[in-house]
């Protein structure tokens, strides 16, 4: 069931999670390599910042440039890309808004619900995109 909190001065929804584990390969913005865990049907969002700690103390939440509502431009590798859903016209409107470089690997992790099918998948927030260079 959904239940409100707050985190970081914001009030957040939570999920109704299955309780399925679910492990993200996080690449932070200094290209730094880390292991999320998160649950199945929880906001991508909110597994990150349920995650700080994990993450360091130099994470931070990678709010698109000009907007107004806290969102996480994430940056998703190639080969998961095709299995996530195509961004709604929403989305893709606040990432050319909002977003200073987009390209086909931004989206917005308040838009990706997690399923048991993507344990490890790979993303970045920030600028860096390491499995360009891999």
């Amino acid at each position: 069931s959904e239940r409100v909190v707050n985190v970081l001065g914001r009030w957040w929804t939570t999920c109704g999670c299955d309780g399925s584990s679910v492990e993200l390969t996080v690449f932070d913005a200094k290209g730094q390599r880390h292991t999320v865990k998160a649950r199945a049907g929880q906001r991508l969002n909110d597994a990150l910042l349920q995650n700080k700690d994990v993450l360091g103390d130099d994470f931070e939440f990678q709010s698109p440039v000009g907007c107004v509502e806290m969102d996480c431009h994430v940056s998703v590798a190639n080969e998961w890309l095709e299995r996530l859903p195509q961004p709604n016209e929403d989305e893709r409107k606040v990432i050319r808004e909002c977003v200073e470089r987009p390209d086909k690997h931004s989206r917005l992790g308040s838009r990706i619900v997690l399923r048991k099918d993507m344990h490890q998948m790979v993303i970045a927030v920030g600028a860096a995109q390491p499995w360009q260079t891999l």
